[in-house]
């Protein structure tokens, strides 16, 4: 197995049996520095990993051309490998500490989003379809919010979208942007329409992070059980 191939399992798979079943056929000193390294390791600390595989690999830089920086080997480590948005543990440590120094001045909103009727489409068409629908919807959604926000995979086929400076009108218009995008999206099922719901929350108005999620989730259900393909503001029903 090439170094390109191991860096690629390093970057992209985020368990431990995906990256060591990559590095077991590798041959070199390389190689083996990975897998050592690895195994045993939490690789849920990926911001810890990142700095200390870059460490590692600039001891070994001789032997393995390798050129890039911590900051980039954190995006990846956090990045999904279907939807190739950031993951729910980004999400996370993102959320605290955007929330943690929003103010009036400088809002915050969350926008969550859930794919209408998503399970038929998997369950019609197969889950490879259906893989490529929420890649196709995930890539729609970063288009849609202009790189000012941050889109992550929150689980299944939910994405939310963390949009700093945004107060939650401009929030609410963005999401209806994305809506209104994924509606006239021809995903290629055999005229089967895609749509989205989604909720919209912002602080300053909830004071904590599991505030913001919370009333986002509230105004996704109400969105959900009203209609679907809508977007509401918490706070509006």
């Amino acid at each position: 197995m090439c170094s390109d191939e191991i860096k690629y399992a390093l970057l992209v798979h985020s368990s431990q049996a995906e990256v060591l079943r990559f590095c077991e056929s590798a041959s070199g000193k390389v190689a083996d520095s990975i897998s050592r390294f690895i195994l045993g390791r939490d690789l849920r600390d990926r911001r810890s990993l990142g700095h200390e595989l870059w460490d590692l690999l600039m001891a070994t830089q001789d032997r393995w051309s390798f050129g890039t920086s911590p900051e980039s080997m954190e995006t990846a480590f956090t990045l999904d490998p279907l939807l190739e948005v950031f993951d729910r543990g980004k999400f996370n440590r993102d959320l605290a500490d955007l929330t943690s120094t929003a103010t009036e001045n400088q809002p915050l909103t969350l926008i969550m989003i859930d794919i209408d009727y998503f399970k038929p489409v998997n369950d019609t068409f197969g889950h490879p379809v259906g893989d490529a629908v929420l890649k196709k919807v995930a890539a729609l959604i970063k288009a849609a919010t202009d790189r000012k926000g941050h889109v992550y995979r929150y689980g299944g086929e939910e994405v939310a979208v963390l949009l700093p400076n945004f107060d939650v009108i401009e929030g609410l218009a963005c999401g209806e942007r994305v809506r209104q995008i994924i509606e006239r999206t021809d995903f290629q099922l055999n005229g089967r329409q895609i749509t989205i719901s989604a909720g919209v929350s912002a602080v300053p108005v909830p004071t904590t992070a599991e505030k913001l999620v919370t009333d986002a989730d509230s105004a996704l259900y109400h969105a959900k059980h009203n209609g679907r393909n809508r977007v509401i503001r918490f706070g509006s029903f």
